[in-house]
């Protein structure tokens, strides 16, 4: 949003996402909706724990996301090459990019 970026979010727990949409972001309370919101061809960057969490979200995503459409996995999972084989017989591009230092990175990263 700093740099003009049109945002669109959503969280499993409510309250993470209010202060966000106070200042502006687009919040939506399902997939379905977040990936309905979004440009085509999507991008989203999901930050979740490593393992079942972003798993379980990488295959909820792609039963929504469509040919050409991106998933970056910033949840340092490791799982990068696998996700990409099978995301890529979607149509889908998978993008391994984990996140060193969280939001502290954000201006020291």
């Amino acid at each position: 949003m700093r740099h003009e970026h049109h945002c669109v979010v959503f969280d499993q727990a409510p309250d993470p996402v209010k202060i966000l949409a106070e200042e502006g972001v687009a919040v939506c309370t399902d997939i379905e909706s977040l990936v309905g919101r979004l440009q085509v061809p999507r991008v989203v960057w999901i930050m979740l724990a490593a393992s079942e969490p972003t798993e379980q979200m990488v295959n909820r995503l792609g039963d929504f996301l469509t040919k050409g459409d991106v998933i970056m996995d910033g949840g340092n999972s490791f799982y990068g090459i696998l996700r990409s084989r099978e995301i890529g017989r979607k149509g889908l591009h998978y993008v391994d990019c984990g996140i060193s230092g969280g939001i502290s990175g954000l201006d020291r990263g």
